[in-house]
């Protein structure tokens, strides 16, 4: 519990501490301590001063004054009774002379010490005789109670309003009928004052015990009503107090907080003061300036930055070359697109490895750091999706002032097409020059043989027959020559295509009727959703890609059929659609394929898998299709192979009408 106390107490906010501790330092404590000490005061004076010895002293002391009240009254009573058996001892003469009578008042007034003595009949309101110092001309009247008390017999006594003097009255004797004395004597003064003031603090000490209870409360209301004011004034102080501690500090937390969005403009305001949050503001305003500066640099700086990233990444981008960034340890940070697409990289949140995506240039990586030599070359031939290509590598160890390797830079560029140009242009000029070599002495041995065979055939005389095969075989093997001359002439100097509009549709229809009636055995599948649509292009050269590709396809169903049974039935399915800017023909057939070690230089020239052929058809038919702007290449199919080949649209339209 204390913990917990303890931390909500060290995890409030500062100005409900100095509440908090306002409020216990100031009011709680000297609270406790006065309800302690006024307690141990009621209980030791209170209570003791209210005590029952006092109590039963003050109760003698008004015991006594009324026993002396009492006293009194008990001796008028006798002086009463002594004074009215007088007169009736005496009635007599009393009756007849009232100057003895007057006489006998005196003598018992002075005798008894009395203030007053009364003969009268109250009926009348007579006063038949008095003592002569009485000096009162009227004579008040009395209560009947007291008459008719006295009626019976009894003394009557008489109290006065202030207890000043007791008097009393008793009825006379036959002599005297309905006549009554009345005796008067004034009480001390001093005593009736004592006996005021005892029984006053009697009545005021006993109210006050009765009242013990109600003032205990009275207290106890009071001191909790002052205790309540004064914690409430504590409070009010100690937030008063608090805010104004805390308010400088509030306002360098909302600044703070400002800051912390961003907001560097903020500036509080600085008072001329040496107190530590004068300090702390002007120190705030100064530390915010500063930083204020610093940030505008730096997002100047980082702007910079920024665009010059954004132009490396641009340029990146747009770069047909792989770019691949390595650390220290080999490992990936940084690569563009084209390196993405060249190494067939998936998508992946992960930075991929280079031992995974490009385990072919690790060696030449390790090379590159253990040489004193910042850039390393090398043709790599390294196989994606079954297909080889050639790359062209370079790689950058990038050092610092110590000469150690801060990063690696690797790039690479796919040089297949290249190299694959090369090769065709070192073919072609081969071809030009062995076309031009041979035709040179074919047509002289071509002539000569026919001479041979007209002047001198019928000469001969033995063996004519063999002479003429003999003759006949030159002249068919000349022809063999120079047809393999003519078509290293047409690969030399393939003719630039002369484009016009065509329907592409129209020319596929076309060559497809030519070889169903040439290869009657296969069946042909020509599948397209499209009316028309309309290419730009050379008619021959696109009419010669197509007769080669498809007699390529005829070619191969039938060396299938060789090695299959009889009922064998090959097809070839020509497929074609329109985008938006080529029209894409596929032509699939189930023969026999393409090796799978042939597929990555089947365009070479002088590549081939028949045993009569010079390999220089599909050469010429990617050199055609390209002229006019398209690709071409070649997938196995689990059943054979297909070609695909791209051909641009005549314009940007609706050209393929569907």
């Amino acid at each position: 519990m204390y913990k917990k106390l303890k931390l909500k107490f060290v995890n409030a906010p500062l100005r409900r501490k100095i509440v908090l501790m306002m409020s216990v330092l100031i009011t709680i404590i000297p609270t406790i301590l006065f309800s302690i000490l006024a307690y141990t005061y009621f209980k030791l004076g209170i209570e003791l001063l209210f005590n029952e010895k006092i109590s039963r002293s003050l109760d003698d002391t008004v015991k006594v004054a009324e026993a002396y009240l009492k006293e009194h009254k008990d001796n008028i009573k006798a002086d009463a009774l002594s004074i009215s058996k007088s007169i009736e001892l005496n009635s007599i003469i009393l009756i007849n002379d009232p100057s003895e009578f007057t006489l006998l008042l005196d003598k018992q007034a002075e005798l008894r010490k009395l203030s007053e003595i009364y003969v009268f009949k109250p009926d009348t309101g007579t006063v038949i005789a008095k003592n002569s110092l009485l000096f009162s001309l009227l004579f008040e009247k009395l209560p009947d109670e007291a008459i008719r008390s006295a009626d019976n017999g009894e003394v009557v006594i008489l109290d006065s309003a202030n207890n000043e003097r007791v008097r009393a009255i008793v009825k006379l004797g036959s002599y005297f009928p309905n006549t009554y004395l009345l005796v008067g004597k004034y009480v001390d003064p001093s005593i009736l004052e004592h006996l005021k003031n005892t029984q006053g603090s009697a009545d005021q000490f006993q109210f006050l015990m009765h009242e013990i209870s109600a003032t205990q409360l009275k207290l106890e209301i009071v001191f909790v009503v002052t205790s309540v004011l004064l914690c409430l004034t504590a409070i009010g102080l100690g937030v008063r107090l608090a805010h104004y501690i805390t308010k400088p500090i509030n306002r360098l937390v909302e600044a703070t907080e400002r800051v912390k969005v961003g907001d560097y403009s903020i500036k509080l305001p600085e008072k001329q003061g040496k107190d530590e949050t004068a300090i702390l503001t002007r120190a705030f305003n100064k530390m915010i300036s500063k930083i204020s500066t610093q940030r505008e640099e730096l997002i100047k700086f980082n702007n910079i930055i920024n665009e010059r990233r954004r132009f490396i990444e641009a340029v990146l981008s747009e770069l047909s070359a792989g770019v691949i960034a390595l650390d220290i340890k080999s490992r990936i940070t940084l690569y563009n697109n084209a390196a993405a697409n060249l190494l067939n990289m998936k998508p992946t949140r992960k930075t991929p490895k280079l031992d995974t995506v490009f385990p072919e240039v690790l060696t030449l990586v390790q090379k590159t750091k253990d040489a004193s030599e910042a850039t390393v070359n090398k043709n790599l031939e390294i196989v994606r999706k079954g297909q080889k290509r050639q790359f062209f590598v370079r790689i950058y160890a990038q050092r610092n002032s110590k000469n150690e390797i801060e990063s690696i830079i690797v790039t690479f560029d796919d040089i297949t097409e290249l190299v694959s140009a090369q090769r065709t242009s070192a073919w072609s000029d081969v071809a030009r020059r062995i076309a031009h070599e041979i035709k040179n002495p074919l047509t002289p041995i071509h002539l000569a043989a026919e001479r041979l065979h007209k002047k001198y055939l019928p000469q001969i005389k033995t063996d004519p027959e063999n002479y003429k095969k003999y003759l006949d075989t030159i002249i068919r093997h000349v022809s063999d020559i120079g047809m393999m001359a003519e078509e290293f002439a047409k690969f030399a100097r393939i003719p630039q295509p002369v484009m016009k509009k065509h329907d592409i549709i129209t020319l596929l229809k076309d060559e497809i009727f030519a070889q169903e009636c040439t290869y009657k055995n296969i069946k042909y599948t020509f599948d397209t959703s499209l009316k028309s649509c309309i290419i730009n292009c050379d008619s021959l050269q696109v009419s010669q890609v197509l007769i080669n590709i498809l007699k390529n396809s005829a070619e191969s169903i039938e060396a299938k059929a060789e090695k299959r049974a009889k009922n064998f039935e090959g097809k070839i399915i020509v497929t074609l659609k329109a985008t938006d800017q080529f029209a894409d023909i596929s032509i699939s057939d189930n023969g026999i394929g393409f090796p799978g070690d042939l597929l990555d230089r089947i365009f070479e020239p002088y590549i081939t898998t028949k045993t009569k052929g010079t390999g220089l058809g599909l050469s010429i038919v990617k050199k055609m299709i390209e002229d006019h702007g398209g690709s071409i290449k070649v997938e196995p199919l689990t059943t054979g192979a297909c070609v695909k080949f791209t051909l641009q649209l005549y314009s940007e339209g609706n050209n393929a009408k569907s």
